[in-house]
């Protein structure tokens, strides 16, 4: 066999090319090939349980604001049933405020009492401020002034009368009212509402002076 080699030198070289070709070849085809393969399918099990753990993650995170959503509103409907809370308050300002809007219209649309001649038609102007302002009523010249507004929904006020009287309080509630006159006219001050949160107040001035229809009486 070596004698082969040594005749056909040429022929062995050529021949010795070809097979570490081929074996070259073999090992870029068979073995560089199946490690891409495998580096291949190692990412996609590594994507596939990154997305499954993210799922997962997610799947807890939505139970647990859930959770925390019905722990809120349970939270908050306690708090709303609890005296000296400020939902408490809350709840409560929203039911004066629908007691006093009903009081409002059956004052206006009361049936068998009309304006009376001597007064006219009614007045009432309402107004609604924020705490450190003052409300001036035009026509009677009174004047109200909110220096602060307490937690608690309740205020301290400087009122000053038409004829001149003062009234300082602290801790004035919603549904405080002051009766005062005016050139032969009955009027009252109304503190409809104080909301703390909001530092603000609403307040009404109203003309009193009703009397009953004549239809009524008999």
């Amino acid at each position: 066999m070596s004698n082969w080699f040594e005749n056909n030198p040429v022929r062995s070289i050529i021949t010795h090319t070809i097979v570490v070709a081929a074996a070259v070849w073999a090992f870029s085809f068979f073995v560089l090939e199946d490690n891409k393969i495998k580096f291949y399918e190692a990412m996609i099990k590594k994507s596939e349980a990154e997305a499954k753990e993210t799922e997962a993650r997610n799947a807890v995170l939505v139970t647990r604001v859930e959770y925390l959503s019905e722990e809120n509103k349970k939270l908050n409907d306690w708090l709303t049933q609890t005296p000296q809370t400020i939902p408490y308050y809350e709840n409560q300002l929203q039911t004066l405020k629908a007691k006093l809007k009903v009081a409002e219209d059956k004052l206006l649309t009361s049936p068998g009492k009309t304006p009376s001649k001597d007064f006219g038609l009614l007045y009432k102007n309402f107004q609604k401020g924020e705490a450190s302002t003052t409300f001036l009523d035009s026509k009677t010249n009174l004047v109200l002034g909110v220096p602060k507004i307490n937690y608690g929904d309740t205020a301290d006020i400087n009122l000053t009368l038409p004829n001149g009287e003062k009234i300082d309080a602290k801790n004035i509630k919603a549904g405080e009212t002051w009766q005062f006159s005016k050139g032969g006219k009955d009027y009252l001050l109304i503190m409809d509402s104080i909301d703390w949160a909001a530092q603000s107040y609403k307040s009404s001035v109203i003309e009193l002076g009703l009397e009953e229809d004549s239809s009524t009486k008999n």
